[in-house]
């Protein structure tokens, strides 16, 4: 009832509900809640029949987390809406610290729209690695974008050193691999954080002693209900920019797309699809 004055109006939904009961939830924690419910996928549903999607002209949503967008942005735009506000809460993990270097370590979507909050937020410059093509054209309107695909890792040491000598303020490592947290601690600075966004069930070992001065490695879940707003806000006023990263594609059209993709990641045709449910 309180987001009646939203009815007739664009807005972008949160695409996600907590339980507002849970221990976490309580805590103030929701971004952690056990029982949350997403549109787009199974998790929190359990066995139904039917899971809700978006891949339609129209879809329900819950009105007390949907926010109106400007006129000026476009529903296409506003669909990254939920990955940007992970990249918000994702910084926030980070602890940016204003004059500071910011390294992203895979840069896609998620490593692209850090960077951009991390610039909004005092960084003073980002440096982005990856090994596509696509992501690297994406990254280089961003920040420094450094084509891993030909280098060795020495040759990646060497330009990270040349470009921060004392090490980055922050890390964030999109990857999560052993080789890629051993690459953003070595390059991780004096009270620096480094935010590991993908976390897989491999062991890893390393020296402790690497965490000395202070540095520090957290990891990051979701975003919370304030994330959101900021995010909408930053990209209403050009901070965030994800124009250049849609490609518009029919649904008919994805399961070749989709196979294409998937048979060789590093070199996907694509930065960030926006399907649409039927012709242009």
């Amino acid at each position: 009832e309180r987001n009646q004055h939203l009815l007739g109006k664009r807005v972008a939904p949160v695409c996600s509900k907590v339980c507002g009961w849970c221990s976490e939830c309580r805590a103030g924690r929701t971004r952690l809640c056990p029982n949350t419910v997403h549109l787009g996928h199974g998790q929190g549903w359990g066995e139904r029949d039917f899971y809700p999607g978006a891949y339609t002209s129209y879809v329900p949503a819950w009105g007390a987390s949907c926010f109106q967008i400007a006129d000026h942005v476009s529903f296409e735009e506003a669909a990254t809406m939920d990955i940007l506000a992970v990249c918000v809460h994702v910084a926030e993990q980070g602890n940016i610290q204003p004059g500071r270097p910011v390294l992203i370590v895979g840069a896609g979507p998620a490593g692209n729209g850090v960077a951009q909050v991390a610039l909004t937020t005092g960084a003073s410059r980002v440096v982005l690695l990856d090994r596509s093509s696509v992501a690297i054209a994406q990254a280089a309107k961003v920040g420094t974008a450094i084509d891993t695909s030909e280098m060795s890792d020495e040759e990646v040491d060497t330009a990270l050193r040349q470009i921060a000598p004392e090490g980055f303020g922050s890390v964030f490592d999109t990857v999560g691999t052993a080789k890629t947290l051993d690459l953003g601690l070595t390059h991780l600075g004096k009270a620096g954080t480094l935010v590991n966004l993908a976390v897989h069930d491999e062991p890893i070992q390393f020296n402790f002693l690497r965490l000395g001065s202070e540095r520090r490695i957290v990891t990051s879940c979701n975003f919370e209900i304030g994330d959101y707003p900021k995010a909408l806000a930053w990209l209403e006023s050009g901070h965030l920019k994800v124009k250049d990263w849609l490609t518009h594609v029919r649904l008919e059209d994805l399961p070749p797309l989709f196979e294409r993709i998937t048979r060789d990641p590093e070199e996907k045709p694509v930065f960030k699809l926006v399907v649409t449910p039927g012709s242009f």
